[in-house]
């Protein structure tokens, strides 16, 4: 995982089964480990801007779903309750 380096932190999920070594190098994706599964390691392309005072490591935060979309209007965005048929 850190051969090469790039990485400049870790963090661990909340129920920790997961690391995310966040890359450095815009260039390079980072990475997710599943300790869970034994050390599995996916590319995650994502940047993460190191380039600030303020930055720290990423923080998880529990799943949240998104609520399932409704009909499609036809009201513009009066939002008048006109729906598609």
């Amino acid at each position: 995982m850190y051969e090469g380096g790039g990485y400049a932190c870790v963090t661990w999920s909340m129920d920790g089964s997961r690391i995310l070594a966040p890359s450095a190098d815009p260039g390079k994706p980072s990475l997710i480990v599943d300790l869970a599964a034994g050390g599995k390691e996916s590319e995650l392309p994502i940047t993460y801007d190191f380039d600030t005072d303020l930055a720290g490591p990423p923080q998880w935060s529990p799943a949240n779903p998104l609520t399932a979309s409704g009909r499609p209007t036809i009201g513009g965005t009066a939002l008048d309750g006109a729906t598609a048929h």
